[in-house]
């Protein structure tokens, strides 16, 4: 499965509303949300791949893998900082 151009600015679009709510707990901060949460979300996507919280079909598994990929896309370089855990 490949991600189309629809889906990548609809996850962007969700990511600056969030971005946006978020705006006046987080202040002027020039990293982005993602950058800066980085870790978190890779940490519980690796979770998930390892069941952690309780066996996960192979279909759940096939979409964090695929959401994995589509989420180093988008971070693009600054997936570096937490290349160690990506298993």
């Amino acid at each position: 499965m490949t991600f189309s151009n629809d889906d990548f600015f609809q996850a962007n679009e969700a990511i600056a509303k969030v971005e946006r709510s978020l705006s006046s707990e987080r202040g002027n901060r020039d990293t982005p949300l993602l950058n800066e949460y980085l870790m978190g979300v890779i940490s519980h996507l690796n979770e998930v791949l390892q069941d952690v919280h309780g066996k996960r079909s192979l279909d759940v598994k096939r979409k964090v893998m695929r959401s994995l990929g589509a989420l180093i896309e988008q971070v693009g370089s600054q997936v570096t900082s937490v290349a160690p855990q990506v298993s």
